[in-house]
């Protein structure tokens, strides 16, 4: 069970790694649009987030990856799928003419209910993740830094 916490963990993080470098990749006011389009927030903590975002994925994203500080990019990256998915749900709800989720850029782009779907899939990996923590914690890097 370990090796499927382990492959889980790297498949997860190189998603956000790639998300969030996408993200970085474009300019900032392209995903602060992106971001508008949820008519939750706009102006400048759109901006906010259109600038922090990425980061977090991208930083996060490396951390799972290497096993480094795993705990807390697990749950910051966790905290960020679970806010998507009320914001995204919420959109669809109000029939929000959503055109692109700005989860990927321009490279892969999906659809509000196929995003939905990615997204709930991805909690679940986050729970399994999260539960499977204790017993994985000797495959990261987190092990030889807090000796």
């Amino acid at each position: 069970m370990p090796a499927i916490a382990l492959v889980l963990r790297a498949v997860l993080g190189t998603l956000y790694l790639v998300s969030g470098w996408t993200k970085l990749l474009s300019a900032p006011g392209k995903f602060a649009s992106t971001i508008a389009q949820y008519d939750v927030v706009s102006g400048p903590l759109a901006s906010l987030a259109a600038y922090a975002v990425p980061w977090a994925e991208y930083l996060c994203g490396i951390c799972l990856i290497l096993g480094l500080r795993t705990a807390g990019a697990l749950r910051i990256l966790w905290a960020l799928n679970t806010a998507f998915i009320v914001l995204l749900s919420q959109a669809l709800l109000r029939n929000l003419a959503i055109r692109d989720c700005g989860c990927f850029g321009e490279r892969v782009l999906l659809s509000p209910e196929q995003t939905l779907v990615l997204d709930l899939v991805t909690w679940i990996v986050f729970l399994f993740l999260h539960l499977k923590l204790p017993s994985t914690r000797r495959y990261t890097l987190d092990t030889y830094l807090d000796r």
